[in-house]
């Protein structure tokens, strides 16, 4: 356990929300969350969310210098990202509606502060969310669409969930689900939410090759109206179509029973166990790079392997 809460305690005001989160801080059962919950860091993130609401708060930057008293007693030092004692917060809001999310290393919390400051009552798998960082964002009808990206070691590629939430009598219910996997780089948001549109960026699995976490490809763009909160009329968009088509080709090839000349030229060309690092477009060409480089046209639905280079 960190002992640094130690170097604060003298500092601390009996009876201060400081105080009461700190001691639950103190019965917590290790220094990083897992899955089930730790009820000692519940409580903990309930006095952080309470303490946010009373502040009145409406911006994440507000929210944070309400929670600096917190961090300050929490020590500091050199931290594990995924330990409890790194705590933040992020807020969005719609008019004096608040959703607030409090982070303790890979544990999250979320609540709803209505108008008159009162609690919505959100589905309670909001009370401990683990790896992932939540993010709200405010939809019409009074619903809410919950972001998660996970956190993960993979800094590159990043599976994130969606959660479509909205007022049933005195509760929020979750109405649809979705899941998909961004890449940094390749587009700026994983998803964006106007005008009662929604836009989730994704990629989709080649079925031929192991592809690098930097790859974007092939993508997949899913937009939908949200009524009622609950996402409608969907629609996709693919891309990277020639990718795809190779893709397709490549997997005839390997389970072609008597490959064709060019398939044959492929099968021993191709590097047993690589992973695809990128793809490039090149004078009609589409080349794959597997540390050496193999090369195909495209053309009107057509595949043609050309040969190898690298």
């Amino acid at each position: 356990m960190i002992n640094s809460l130690l170097l604060f305690s003298a500092a601390l005001v009996p009876g201060t929300p400081v105080e009461d989160f700190v001691q639950a801080f103190e019965q917590r059962r290790a220094d990083a969350p897992v899955e089930s919950p730790d009820p000692a860091i519940a409580r903990a993130m309930e006095i952080a969310i309470r303490s946010i609401a009373n502040s009145q708060a409406t911006t994440s930057e507000q929210a944070n210098q309400v929670l600096m008293p917190f961090r300050q007693a929490l020590g500091g030092g050199q931290i594990p990202a995924d330990y409890y004692q790194n705590i933040a917060a992020t807020v969005r809001t719609r008019g004096s509606e608040r959703l607030v999310a409090i982070q303790m290393g890979a544990a999250s919390r979320l609540a709803l502060i209505q108008a008159d400051g009162r609690r919505g009552n959100l589905p309670s798998e909001f009370n401990w969310i683990f790896q992932a960082e939540p993010l709200g964002y405010a939809l019409p009808d009074n619903s809410w669409l919950i972001a998660a990206p996970l956190t993960s070691k993979d800094t590159m590629r990043m599976p994130y969930r969606l959660i479509w939430v909205r007022p049933q009598g005195e509760t929020y219910a979750v109405t649809a689900r979705y899941e998909g996997v961004w890449v940094r780089g390749h587009v700026r948001n994983f998803v964006q939410v106007e005008d009662g549109v929604m836009v989730a960026n994704t990629v989709e699995p080649l079925r031929s090759f192991r592809t690098s976490p930097q790859l974007g490809a092939p993508s997949l763009q899913v937009r939908w109206r949200v009524r009622n909160g609950t996402p409608t009329e969907r629609t996709e968009s693919r891309g990277d179509l020639d990718l795809r088509q190779i893709d397709q080709w490549c997997q005839q090839a390997f389970s072609a029973a008597t490959p064709t000349l060019e398939q044959a030229r492929f099968l021993a060309d191709v590097p047993v166990g690589e992973t695809l690092r990128s793809v490039q477009r090149n004078q009609g060409e589409v080349v794959l790079n597997f540390g050496p480089n193999l090369r195909f046209r495209v053309a009107n639905g057509n595949v043609s392997y050309v040969g190898r280079a690298g």
